[in-house]
Parts: structure tokens; sequence; C-alpha cells
């Protein structure tokens, strides 16, 4: 290699015929053509400055000046040079850089640090820009790091570490979702009877099997799009997609009173529960606007199945029509009707 050639790999030498006569090896792995040091300049290099430079005659007419120029056949950047004429032997010596280019230009020609002078300050960008390569990527892998674990820890507070169901804080947003979006939909409030007794006589460990075999219950009962959810204790919620029909949730808190009723055992011990579920509608009344009312009325009709001795459900509507045709007695004996 020429001490030209170590000073200035992305050199090219010219003559006066306008062929190449010299090539440094950074400037030939950018062309990556085994004949640029026999070939002509233009037939790998096209001239964007100076405009209008497209033959040799033009080029040595410029005398030193500034270029720029395209490497033909490749998708790099472009390059910017100085041009000079050696007035002894009449030929041209082009010497190039990519200034603000250097980054896209190393991977588009896959340049290595080897490729530039050891004085030339690309090297030092290089190292630069490696270690900037190096902290975006771990910058990047932290950020991912850290979103994974914040969603993972956003599921973790929103799920009931027992069954693996929603919990009270991962039902809200579900409730608030739907009235946002204004659906119509119904929802079962279940209470386990008699869990108190299993957890008295078979202890706890018992009981948090009878409260996974309930979760597992109730989420075969429903649909995928549905939710199910435990809020706490032996409660359950569930939210049902869509306005069902009486006659559908009649059959769906029938089926699951049914099945829970069944016995469990558990290490030899026959756990016996049955369960108490309230049913209500998102429309209740025609004025709920947030899931807590709503809770409200299903935990209203929830403690009126428990009334009227378990094992059985009611529908918040029936309830307030109840209620409503107990006040019309009450108004006509006091002769106010």
């Amino acid at each position: 290699m020429t001490i030209l050639g170590k000073l200035c790999p992305f050199y090219i030498c010219e003559n006066m015929d306008g062929m190449i006569t010299q090539a440094g090896l950074g400037i030939q792995r950018v062309v990556n053509d085994d004949r640029l040091a026999q070939g002509a300049f233009f037939e790998f290099f096209e001239l964007i400055k100076p405009v209008n430079t497209s033959d040799l005659q033009t080029l040595l007419s410029l005398g030193e000046t500034n270029l720029t120029i395209r490497v033909l056949g490749r998708s790099g950047p472009p390059m910017k040079g100085m041009l000079f004429r050696n007035p002894k032997t009449s030929e041209m010596v082009l010497n190039f850089s990519f200034g603000i280019h250097l980054r896209p230009a190393v991977e588009a020609y896959n340049l290595s640090f080897s490729d530039f002078a050891p004085t030339d300050l690309a090297v030092e960008m290089l190292y630069l820009l490696e270690a900037q390569s190096v902290i975006q990527n771990l910058s990047r892998d932290l950020t991912l790091r850290l979103q994974s674990e914040k969603h993972v820890a956003e599921l973790d507070a929103q799920t009931d570490a027992l069954t693996g169901l929603k919990n009270r804080r991962g039902l809200e947003p579900i409730l608030n979702n739907m009235f946002e979006r204004e659906k119509k939909f119904s929802v079962l409030q279940v209470d386990l009877d008699f869990f108190k007794a299993v957890n008295d006589n078979f202890g706890h460990a018992a009981g948090d099997y009878v409260l996974q075999h309930a979760a597992h219950v109730l989420t075969e009962e429903v649909r995928s799009s549905d939710t199910v959810a435990r809020l706490g204790g032996d409660e359950f919620f569930i939210v049902l997609q869509n306005a069902l029909n009486v006659s559908t949730l009649e059959q769906i808190a029938a089926r699951i009173i049914s099945r829970l009723e069944q016995p469990v055992e558990y290490q030899g011990h026959i756990c016996k529960i049955s369960a108490s579920i309230g049913i209500a509608y998102s429309d209740d009344g025609g004025c709920i606007r947030d899931g807590q009312t709503l809770l409200k009325n299903a935990d209203e009709a929830l403690y009126a199945s428990k009334e009227n001795g378990k094992a059985q459900y009611q529908f918040y509507a029936d309830i307030m029509w109840l209620k409503f045709c107990l006040k019309q007695i009450s108004l006509e004996h006091d002769g106010q009707v």
C-alpha cells in the first residue's frame, strides 16, 4: 500500500484520458467492483456537484474544487471530496469522505475502522457511534424490560392470586368501559352458601380449594367474552356481554347453583356448599351510569336470595317491582291513593 493509500484510503488518481490509475482500499470497498482501477471515472461515479458535470473535459476545467459524488449502482449516501491537479503529470487526485453521512455510509458499505486513515476523525466518530449504539440498545432493552415488568405488575394488581380471576380492582375498568361504550349487559353476583362451615370444619386450605373449584365452575358456565371476578372472600361477580333475556339468565343461574351444590372432596373430607345469586341489568331503572351502582343493585338482589332461603337466584328488577307494589298497598291503606 502506498503512503497516499494509508493517509487517504478514499482517494482516486485519474489520468488525462479519464481513466482511473489508482484507488485507495476504502473507495474500492465502497465501489465493490474489481474493474475500478482499470475503468473510467464516469463509469463508476456520478457528479452531483458541481452540476452539469458529466464529462472529462468539464472535470479537467474545474481545477481545485469541492465535489460531491454518488457511486453508481450502490444505494449508499453520497461522498464529498476535493479535486487536485498535479502540475507535473497533469494527473488528477480526488480524495473523498462521508462527512455527516458517516453512519449510514458505514452501514450501507459495510465499512470498519481499518477502512479509514488512522488520523481520520471518522475513526473517533465510529467509536462514538459504536458506543452510542450500545447505549441505545441497553436503553431500549431496559425500557422494554421496565414496560414488561410494569405490565406484569398491573396484571398482578388486577388479578386474584388464589383463583387467577379478575379482582375488584380489575373489574372496575371493565364495567366503566362498558358504560362508556353504552353497552347493555347483565351481571350476576354469586355468594357461596355454607362456605364458613368448610373453613371452620376442614381448615383454610380446604376453603381455598373450594374457592378455586367455584372459580372453575363459574368460568366454564360463561362465554370467553364474559368476565368472572372474585370480589373477595366467597363473593364472585360475573359480567355477561350484551343484555341477555330473562330465560337465558335463569338457565345460567340454575346451572351454576346445581353444579356448586355437588359435594367437593378435599383430602378425604366432603365439602358441601351452594350458591345464592343476585342478577341485575346495566339499564335497571334506566339511570345507572357507573359500576358502583350496578354492584349495589346486584348485591341487593343477592341479599334477597339469601333472605329467601339460599341456593336460589333473584332479579333486582323483581325486587324493585315488589317494593313498588308494597308502597302502593301502603298508600292505599293510608288513604292516599
